[in-house]
């Protein structure tokens, strides 16, 4: 009896994370999901986005670029702490993966080694977040009036 009971239970466990990699990849799902904050990297103005697109993109207004906006609630406030975006080769590779649907988890994970950021604060340089000074960005994460880092936000 307990043998057949491990056994439903890793089968039923399989079947979740089997549909739930399916849901991952699944293109139409995905373009309309938004896991990050989108940001006009001028004005810092909020914008929505899905998931299969790939910034920079062109902001709305003229010489406007559109990043992601890496947020935490801290005390109780949104903080934007940097911006990310992508240096252009990987761009170009994760916009034809998308395109033709054959974006990969490891497409998706080494493109993380190819992310640049910066401050929000207007006229921070872009750097490479895996550079000492882009890893200080990444590290310094906001904190509240008790010193406790601030807790990651995504859009709801």
């Amino acid at each position: 009896m307990r043998r057949a009971l491990i056994i439903f239970f890793a089968l039923a466990a399989s079947v979740v994370l089997a549909v739930q990699i399916a849901r991952f990849f699944h293109q139409e799902d995905d373009a309309k999901v938004v896991r990050d904050f989108f940001v006009d990297d001028a004005s810092l103005a909020f914008e929505t986005h899905g998931t299969a697109e790939t910034p920079p993109l062109a902001g709305t207004r003229p010489g406007s670029t559109i990043v992601i906006a890496k947020c935490f609630n801290v005390d109780g406030q949104q903080v934007i702490a940097w911006l990310e975006r992508y240096k252009p080769a990987m761009k170009a590779r994760l916009d034809e993966a998308w395109a033709t649907h054959t974006v990969t988890l490891g497409l998706l994970m080494s493109s993380r080694a190819q992310l640049e950021v910066r401050l929000p604060a207007a006229g921070s340089p872009w750097l490479e977040a895996s550079s000492p000074e882009g890893k200080a960005i990444v590290l310094n994460l906001p904190k509240g009036r008790d010193g406790i880092p601030g807790m990651p936000m995504q859009p709801e």
